[in-house]
């Protein structure tokens, strides 16, 4: 195997994630991203999962063999494994054990493509439950065609959608797979994942509208009925619903784009959805739900004061999920945080709750966003060293002294090329272009917290990024976070 010393720590435990099935969506997004092109973490990234197979198919095989060895049916284990009903030796089952793991790694090493593996991985550790209670993996489950999927409260289901994408499904759900190109969910939440030209058009169809995708990935909400829901997390989608307070006509086609989410109902009703929470869950949530307060998360919801109708753009939060080569924006898919220099970010961020906000609200001169919290907490904001502090920002908040860094890599944005030669790096102080101050503000008590304006004067620069830490009462920001004694940048 190659060496792990070819590998950062960071992709290490990415590729350790995906195998064990905790990675996130956005994991999977940072997994592809470094195994583009790099042949270190590529030829490290085949060995190990196939080792992984090797010892995950061994395991699952030995389980069934014993199963029908415990109910004494020896006959069903020789079809199974042996040609001509020939006896069953202990080494023999041993032999048709240590088959199927080769014949199942093999089959991972030709999947064809990085990327392709990544799915093929995740499809054959992903445990689920089925309806009766019965333990399954969603390899077993790609074996057959799927005509109907249903899963409870709690459960996730990974499912492979033919050659060219795949969905997660989140608990309760009921979903039907009426065709390679088609789905129908009566209920609960998917996230779709198209992965190939030849799945744009794949359509998802729910109690109250139709959604068409454009080669992207996007979430589905059908939980509610009254209303169903659409997230963009890139790409583009087309939703179809009727006509507007249920105006008799041809279904009316809405367009949207990545960032941006609405809900939807049978009389054409279209409402924004102002968050959603991503990170520790399959799928996604919306913000304020009560499934997301269970978790207790530092950052509960998120909202402004825009009451533009035309407005569709959504805060994503991610809990826990603030790491390098992680994306800032909802609607710029090749911005990401990253620490200033090869030290990494400061040790008081990593791991934080964090918001993406839209890049485009950063001219925005009447702008109020609410943050809500869960806990008593450290409020970060990051800003762009090319804006000017507005005056709530020093009003209520402290300069840290630190700085994040912004890697501003190529990107589309309503279909232009934005940043253009700006290669994305992966890891600290790879490609960064743009460096953020940090400020701080301790928030004793759970509750609302108001900030203003981002108060750029140039399109070039960045809106301003939201991150919150919870509260050890042992700490205070004076002494625990800042350059001062930040163990990050001490002595240097």
């Amino acid at each position: 195997m190659s060496s792990r010393r070819d590998v950062s720590p960071e992709m290490q435990a990415l590729i350790d994630a995906m195998l064990n099935g905790t990675i996130s969506a956005e994991g999977v997004r940072q997994l592809e991203l470094a195994l583009d092109g790099n042949f270190a973490v590529q030829h490290f990234f085949r060995e190990y999962c196939q080792l992984h197979i090797n010892l995950d198919a061994e395991t699952r095989a030995q389980r069934v063999i014993d199963g029908f060895i415990d109910r004494g049916d020896r006959s069903a284990v020789a079809m199974l494994l042996t040609a001509g009903g020939a006896s069953l030796a202990e080494d023999q089952l041993q032999a048709a054990r240590s088959a199927i793991g080769r014949r199942r790694a093999n089959w991972l090493v030709a999947a064809g493509g990085l990327v392709a593996a990544v799915v093929a991985i995740v499809a054959l550790v992903t445990p689920s439950t089925s309806p009766d209670g019965s333990t399954v993996t969603s390899a077993d489950l790609s074996l057959e065609p799927l005509a109907r999927v249903q899963i409870g409260v709690g459960e996730t289901r990974y499912i492979p959608l033919s050659d060219f994408g795949y969905a997660m499904l989140e608990g309760p759900a009921d979903l039907e797979l009426l065709a390679p190109m088609r789905a129908r969910l009566r209920n609960g939440r998917m996230k779709v994942r198209i992965t190939a030209e030849k799945g744009h058009g794949f359509v998802v169809e729910t109690p109250h509208g139709e959604v068409t995708d454009l080669g992207t990935e996007f979430g589905v909400d059908a939980s509610s009925r009254s209303h169903s829901g659409i997230v963009v997390f890139e790409g583009a989608v087309d939703l179809s619903i009727p006509q507007a307070n249920g105006a008799r006509g041809a279904a009316r086609i809405e367009r949207l784009v990545q960032g941006e989410g609405l809900t939807f109902n049978r009389r054409g009703r279209l409402s924004r959805i102002m968050s959603i929470v991503t990170g520790g869950v399959a799928t996604f949530e919306q913000g304020g739900d009560m499934r997301v307060q269970r978790i207790s998360p530092v950052i509960v919801d998120v909202a402004d004061n825009i009451a533009e109708p035309s407005l569709r753009m959504f805060y994503e939060i991610v809990p826990g999920g603030l790491n390098e080569d992680v994306l800032a924006y909802v609607d710029r898919s090749g911005h990401e945080w990253n620490g200033v220099d090869e030290r990494g970010m400061p040790s008081y961020l990593r791991g934080a709750d964090y918001v993406k906000p839209f890049n485009g609200d950063k001219m925005r001169p009447d702008m109020e966003i609410s943050v809500t919290l869960g806990r008593p907490a450290y409020l970060f904001i990051l800003l762009d060293h090319r804006v000017s502090p507005p005056d709530w920002l020093r009003k209520e908040f402290r300069d840290t002294g630190d700085e994040f860094g912004l890697d501003t890599a190529e990107c589309l944005i309503g279909g232009k090329l934005c940043c253009t030669g700006h290669p994305r790096g992966v890891g600290p102080g790879q490609s960064v272009e743009e460096r953020f101050s940090i400020w701080t503000r301790e928030v004793r008590m759970p509750g609302v917290v108001k900030l203003g304006p981002n108060s750029a004067a140039t399109y070039d620069a960045g809106m301003y990024g939201i991150a919150a830490t919870a509260m050890d009462a042992s700490l205070s920001t004076s002494t625990s976070i800042g350059a001062a004694s930040d163990p990050l940048t001490e002595g240097d």
